[in-house]
């Protein structure tokens, strides 16, 4: 048989009402008959973790009531009940507008934010200028357009802007030119203010502008930097003139091939600032040199740039060496020892060569 239990009766505490309750529930202290019951009874000072937080006045029924401290610490707290802060949002308060003086209304929460303006332009209106808390003292501007004195941030003053008092300003002052005459031509034309506080809008086109300023010459072009200097070239000898600009220690030849001549000359083998030591063949080196380069211009000059065994007349050519290259140093560069062939020639000469020097 299933045990049977004795209940227990006691009173409690909250409701004064008797209830009944298991013993051991007894032991352990119950003292209430519900949950609400002990709710009600464990707020504010009752409550076993009471921080002494004084009591909060509802902004809709006026009504005092406990929060716990971290919901003030968190800006809330400020009605009983979810019906108070309902009905407190919703509720609107009647206020006068500092600015244009018009009735309005304004919920709680703004009010308790100081809400004095009807609208955001009264309060642009009545926060410009000296009513603005973060006024500076910058003097008023006057509009290009309208001529309308207005205030302006001085961040925008810096910046070349603050011209106009308005956007409708600003587009009608773009559109309004203003009557000139052609300092070329003497036609009559359209400019914007904007062009002649620049400095410009004095032609009425590019042609006459350029009419103008190319019949300025010598020392009244405003590019002026003297006369030209006439100095010898450093390697032919020849004199040529340079503008002032270019009147450098560093301009001491006439044109790029005396100054190429000059160079390769002067910077040759250890003397270059390029040398690696040698390493590639003598031979290699010898064609990269000035003069082997005008050797081999001569020969296909001489033979009309045409191949002298074939007739072939072909850009691509070679000037062939009569007499050995290692064998008669002393015949390297001289014209009479060259013959023009084209590179299949080239390649039967040297064969035949070979073919001789193996038998």
């Amino acid at each position: 048989m299933p045990r049977q239990s004795t209940l227990v009766t006691l009173i409690c505490k909250a409701c004064g009402k008797p209830f009944e309750t298991e013993p051991h529930q007894a032991a352990r202290g119950r003292a209430f008959c519900s949950r609400a019951c002990a709710n009600d009874a464990r707020r504010g000072a009752d409550s076993p973790a009471w921080k002494g937080t004084p009591d909060q006045v509802c902004l809709h029924c006026g009504a005092s009531f406990h929060v716990k401290a971290s919901r003030i610490a968190d800006g809330h707290g400020r009605y009983c009940s979810k019906k108070c802060a309902h009905l407190g949002r919703t509720r609107r308060a009647p206020l006068t507008c500092r600015a244009c003086g018009a009735s309005f209304e304004a919920t709680a929460s703004q009010v308790a934010r100081n809400r004095a303006y009807c609208s955001v332009a009264c309060g642009n209106t009545a926060n410009q200028g000296a009513g603005n808390p973060a006024w500076k003292g910058i003097p008023d501007q006057t509009c290009l357009h309208c001529g309308k004195a207005f205030h302006v941030k001085p961040s925008r003053v810096a910046k070349g802007d603050g011209r106009y008092c308005s956007k409708e300003c600003f587009y009608a002052g773009k559109r309004c030119k203003v009557e000139r005459t052609c300092e070329s031509c003497g036609t009559p034309f359209l400019t914007f203010p904007s062009t002649i506080a620049r400095g410009q809008g004095r032609f009425c086109s590019s042609a006459c502008w350029y009419k103008h300023f190319s019949t300025i010459r010598g020392a009244d072009k405003w590019t002026w930097k003297g006369e030209d200097v006439t100095r010898p070239c450093a390697q032919c000898g020849e004199p040529f003139t340079v503008r002032p600009g270019l009147a450098r220690e560093e301009q001491r030849f006439c044109s790029r091939k005396c100054a190429g001549k000059w160079m390769g000359e002067r910077f040759v083998g250890e003397t270059h600032w390029l040398w690696q030591g040698g390493h590639r063949y003598p031979r290699v080196n010898a064609h990269n040199r000035t003069a082997y380069k005008e050797w081999r211009k001569a020969v296909f000059t001489r033979d009309n740039f045409t191949c002298r065994d074939c007739g072939e007349h072909d850009k691509h050519l070679n000037a062939h060496h009569e007499k050995h290259w290692a064998s008669h140093p002393d015949l390297r560069y001289d014209v009479a020892n060259g013959t023009t062939l084209c590179p299949k020639c080239h390649r039967l000469r040297h064969k035949v060569l070979t073919r001789n020097l193996l038998r």
